[in-house]
């Protein structure tokens, strides 16, 4: 298993950046490589690379269409949690990717000089830019994904209602406000769906009210 898991890594990671070079997205490549020497431990599963979340993420979201700025959305995914989990500043990500991309990635944390942030007020802000609601839609996929038989029942419950009350919520909003990214919006949403659909059934939750179709 172990084995597996490392060997598709390695394969999905040299695709990934092989892609970014041959497209051109230079800056991009030099963020997988930057984010890659910080995310060096493993997933809590114990063997699969804690990067290969970023790979995955970054790979399913070159698959969507109409986004505005591939490049600077893949970059944002590979960079996602550097701020929240290391001690990278927003200051020291604008000296290396600029201040668009840092301020993405900033958007994204958690926390914000140390304080953590409440869950409507952080789902705002992610609605309000174009590249961080669609990163956080995959991150969100990508965690949800890989969760069983890692995550104990409770908090895998905990996950799913945050995609019914936060997630699905705060794409509807971006979708209305970026109407030019509105496939990559529904795909997003369609996945999450899903994924609710069977895991909500499989965990005895209530499926999806109507008002968040």
């Amino acid at each position: 298993m172990r084995e597996a898991v490392l060997a598709r890594y390695n394969k999905q990671l040299v695709a990934l950046r092989f892609y970014l070079m041959g497209r051109g997205y230079h800056t991009a490549a030099r963020a997988l490589e930057y984010a890659r020497r910080h995310h060096a431990g493993v997933r809590k599963d114990g063997f699969t690379p804690e990067f290969a979340h970023q790979v995955e993420i970054s790979l399913y979201l070159l698959t969507l269409r109409s986004v505005r700025d591939p490049e600077v959305l893949i970059a944002g995914a590979l960079l996602h949690d550097v701020i929240e989990d290391y001690p990278v500043t927003r200051e020291a990500l604008a000296e290396e990717f600029g201040a668009s991309i840092a301020g993405i990635v900033y958007t994204l944390s958690k926390k914000h000089d140390g304080k953590p942030l409440h869950g409507e007020h952080y789902f705002e802000n992610i609605a309000a830019c174009p590249v961080a609601s669609i990163i956080k839609g995959g991150d969100r996929i990508h965690n949800v994904q890989t969760m069983g038989g890692v995550f104990s029942e409770d908090k895998q419950r905990h996950y799913l209602e945050e995609v019914r009350d936060h997630f699905l919520p705060m794409l509807k909003a971006a979708r209305y406000r970026f109407t030019d990214q509105a496939l990559a919006y529904f795909n997003v949403e369609h996945v999450l769906r899903s994924q609710y659909a069977l895991l909500a059934a499989a965990l005895g939750m209530p499926p999806l009210i109507a008002q968040n179709a």
